[in-house]
């Protein structure tokens, strides 16, 4: 059997647990909805993987692919500490939600047509709230800047190096899509050049295959799932391990 033949038989039965990504959600406390979301939120971009993956756009699979590893870790992390740590990731946005209206308040002042996104009071309110979590949070020793800045650690830090599945995550998946999703050296490594009639081209390459992307993809999708059945107790995540486990020590090349 090839790691080919085994990665679709994965996917087939991915495709199946992820039926189980519809449950109902009266009853569900906000931080498992949270969780289901981030796992709905993976389903997207990893169908999306897929497709890019068939098409042999191994660069655009790549950039799909990043966010999904960062849903790993982050859908983790707040499995690790649910009431807490679902506070700070919607304290976070209410505050990316702040900063992101001053500067649109002050587009809009420099264009001579003032508005205010939020009336006083509601921003007011939610700065306070603000303020309150980042104080539960650092009295719960949580690593963010007691004053300022992100209410979410860096995402280093959110990884559980006892985990040893989310610790492949970071140092594989994680940091070796970094390069290829920007614009460093990475991103050119499989560039190459061609001699034609009329001289030498530079033709677009890669060093990662498409097989390659997709075994990672699912992987990583796997955790995702494991945590949102585990959270929400959907009662799949001991199959969804059993699967991952058979895609990730299967070796990545095909052989017989």
């Amino acid at each position: 059997m090839q790691f080919e033949e085994v990665l679709e038989q994965a996917e087939i039965e991915l495709g199946r647990l992820v039926e189980k990504l519809d449950p109902l959600v009266i009853g569900m406390s906000v931080e498992q909805q949270i969780v289901l979301a981030i796992g709905r939120h993976a389903d997207e971009l990893y169908a999306g993987v897929q497709r890019e993956c068939e098409a042999g756009e191994v660069a655009t699979a790549m950039v799909l692919l990043r966010p999904v590893v960062e849903d790993a870790i982050l859908v983790r992390w707040i499995e690790r500490d649910l009431p807490l740590h679902g506070e700070m990731w919607q304290a976070e946005d209410r505050r990316n939600q702040l900063a992101g209206a001053a500067a649109f308040e002050e587009l809009r002042r420099r264009r001579g047509r003032p508005l205010s996104v939020f009336p006083s009071a509601d921003a007011e309110a939610m700065k306070d709230d603000i303020k309150a979590i980042r104080r539960k949070a650092v009295a719960k020793h949580e690593p963010i800047n007691p004053d300022k800045g992100s209410l979410l650690p860096a995402i280093e830090q959110m990884v559980d190096k006892t985990d040893n599945a989310l610790w492949e995550a970071y140092q594989i998946a994680y940091r070796s899509l970094s390069p290829y999703t920007h614009s460093g050296g990475r991103a050119f490594t499989g560039y190459r050049y061609d001699s034609r009639p009329d001289g030498i081209h530079l033709v677009v390459g890669h060093d990662w295959t498409p097989l390659q992307i997709k075994g990672l993809a699912a992987t990583t999708f796997l955790m995702i799932l494991e945590s949102v059945s585990r959270v929400c107790g959907l009662g799949f995540e001991d199959e969804g391990a059993m699967i991952r486990n058979l895609v990730a020590t299967w070796p990545s090349d095909p052989i017989e």
